[in-house]
């Protein structure tokens, strides 16, 4: 698979840990989410994509509804693909 924004095809998967924050300054004193997810990082032009899984796509979501987090709705549909598929 190329990178989708220079086609390269010099990329990395590396294991990550990611702590992610609802915008918004209501939401400045929440703690944050923890995810783990495996990172595709072209090396030409640095383009990095991950999927979240389930279990904490689904608290994100609870959260940012409940707390009226900017951006709950998804802006558009994306196609979903799990890394090292291909």
């Amino acid at each position: 698979m190329s990178c989708t924004r220079c086609l390269s095809l010099h990329q990395t998967e590396l294991d990550t840990e990611i702590n992610l924050h609802l915008c918004g300054l209501p939401n400045l004193s929440e703690p944050g989410i923890f995810v783990f997810p495996r990172v595709l990082v072209c090396l030409d032009c640095g383009m990095s994509q991950f999927v979240i899984e389930e279990r904490e796509l689904a608290e994100i979501m609870e959260r940012s509804l409940t707390r009226g987090a900017i951006g709950a709705k998804p802006i558009r549909a994306v196609r979903r693909r799990t890394l090292g598929a291909d």
